[in-house]
């Protein structure tokens, strides 16, 4: 089996380490590749991007694909860019697709713009951390690929809620929401095969149910 992260930050957004240093730890742990997933805040779907230091624009975007590409030549070891991108000043969803992604720069006239990029330019998503009445309230769940069950190690759903019907249909992941190298394998899924380019990471995430999870 192979661990796969899919939500970790960098000194791009809010994140304590460069990718270099996150991609060497990625690699010590034995993960079959590095995935970054740094912010892109934004008020609204057509709100206004945050441009803080926090926050990717479309420019810091582009050089963090070199970068990567160059860390990822150097280490002999995968890097994957996603982003975590802000809806409605409360939920965050992690998008993969390099083209997909740049289009998520420009403001989004409802979700179902969201949609229709996503499936035309072969983008997957996945509801971070969810506050799943807001999710549904708004109708992300309806857009999305999957959820977070776990985040860092702590369950999204259990104990105190419980797991709305609407999720059932999406997958679930595991994944540590690290902003540093000392949390990054608090929470990991496991693959049969390994996961090395940015195209066997999306097909992976589309129609992956049930997958193994860490924790379980």
């Amino acid at each position: 089996m192979y661990k796969l992260n899919l939500h970790a930050h960098s000194l791009y957004s809010d994140g304590h380490c460069s990718i270099k240093t996150m991609a060497e730890k990625y690699k010590e742990l034995g993960f079959t590749c590095a995935v970054i997933t740094d912010h892109l805040y934004s008020s609204g779907l057509n709100g206004v991007l945050d441009t803080s230091k926090y926050s990717l624009n479309y420019t810091n975007f582009m050089h963090q694909l070199i970068e990567a590409d160059a860390v990822s030549k150097e280490l002999n070891f995968p890097i994957i860019l996603g982003i975590e991108r802000t809806f409605f000043k409360s939920e965050e969803v992690l998008c993969f697709g390099a083209e997909f992604i740049k289009e998520l720069f420009n403001p989004l006239v409802d979700l179902n713009e969201f949609f229709n990029l996503k499936n035309t330019l072969n983008g997957v998503a996945i509801i971070a951390h969810p506050i799943a009445e807001k999710s549904i309230d708004m109708g992300i769940h309806d857009v999305v690929d999957g959820y977070e069950s776990f985040n860092g190690g702590c369950p999204m759903f259990g104990t105190y809620r419980t797991l709305p019907t609407e999720f059932e249909k999406l997958t679930a992941f595991s994944n540590s929401d690290a902003h540093g190298i000392i949390t990054l394998d608090r929470g990991y899924n496991l693959t049969e095969t390994p996961i090395t380019t940015e195209t066997e990471l999306i097909e992976y995430i589309k129609n992956k149910r049930p997958i193994k999870l860490f924790p379980i």
